[in-house]
């Protein structure tokens, strides 16, 4: 039965892809089903066929989260935005990718999307970015994801550092970072489950939360303006103070 069914498998993804029944079948003699859609460009480098592998995975992951309805859209707990992403960005393993879920006042998703792919470093991922975004969409709180191809969902170093600027900036914005999500190979790992310090603050708001009152996106300018405006001052006094001494 197994190679009946890798048989048909081997048929439909050939008729939609175009890659040939020859090569894939050579391929799955040596790797795993798995690989096709994790490390696409080990089977084919034609842009085309690329393409359309990942649309293929990227329709199937949908349908994992629309199968279950609407109630995973809103995110009530760790567990629940652990399951979108892993669901969503299922067998990605080629590369990283940095996700975001914007949120509204329900904490229901009003969208997630890919902001940045390649190698993940603080010095590339731009918070600014992401804030953007969320002004724009209105967004109350966002949760971000990302994969580690490696399968070990643990955060290094830049993640923790990543984690804290986007912080930061939100604070500014009057924007929660509720989580960061990091998945592996069916796993993940959530900040706010193992309460990493990088996000304590924003613990205190729950993911069940409802905030009564929103924020309009004039009011959140103006308070980056004057939260910029007390960082300066503080570097002002420090200059001076330093100057003092010497």
């Amino acid at each position: 039965m197994y190679k009946q069914d890798e048989n048909r498998f081997i048929e439909l993804f050939s008729k939609l892809t175009g890659v040939s029944k020859t090569k894939l079948t050579n391929y799955l003699n040596e790797y795993s089903i798995n690989s096709i859609f994790e490390h696409p460009t080990s089977l084919t480098t034609n842009e085309s066929q690329l393409n359309k592998i990942k649309s293929i995975n990227e329709m199937n992951n949908l349908y994992n989260n629309l199968s279950q309805h609407k109630d995973i859209y809103k995110i009530t707990s760790p567990q629940d935005i652990g399951s979108y992403f892993q669901n969503r960005f299922n067998n990605i393993m080629d590369r990283e990718y940095l996700s975001v879920a914007f949120l509204d006042t329900k904490n229901q998703i009003i969208e997630a999307k890919i902001i940045f792919t390649g190698t993940l470093a603080a010095s590339l991922v731009h918070p600014r970015d992401i804030m953007k975004e969320a002004l724009m969409l209105d967004s109350n709180s966002i949760i971000i994801s990302h994969n580690h191809p490696s399968g070990n969902s643990y955060p290094s170093v830049e993640d923790r550092s990543i984690t804290s600027r986007l912080v930061e900036a939100g604070s500014a914005l009057g924007i929660k970072v509720l989580d960061h999500i990091i998945t592996g190979r069916n796993n993940y790992y959530s900040f706010k489950e193992h309460n990493e310090s990088s996000l304590v603050s924003e613990f205190e708001t729950s993911y069940g939360s409802v905030v009564k009152e929103k924020t309009s996106l004039s009011e959140k300018i103006d308070r980056a303006k004057e939260k910029s405006k007390e960082v300066n001052k503080d570097k002002k006094q420090e200059i001076k103070l330093e100057a003092e001494r010497n």
